[in-house]
């Protein structure tokens, strides 16, 4: 993860100049918790599309979608 964020970050540095990258990450799953194989969910601000995340990813399935709110 920590390789993807600099990633991330390096990518928007240049897209868009002087743009605060915020960005929340949750791990979940495993063998220990009996939920699967691990993963993480990802929360980014910081206007980079959402293919070219799922592109600076690189380890294998990504799937981005865009955050829905509900009451």
């Amino acid at each position: 993860m920590d390789n993807f964020v600099r990633r991330v970050k390096r990518r928007s540095l240049q897209a868009f100049p002087g743009k605060e990258l915020r960005y929340n990450i949750v791990d979940e799953g495993g063998a220990e918790e009996g939920e699967g194989r691990f993963h993480h969910h990802v929360t980014i601000s910081g206007g980079i599309d959402r293919t070219e995340l799922e592109e600076l990813w690189g380890h294998g399935y990504a799937n981005c979608r865009q955050l829905q709110f509900t009451e």
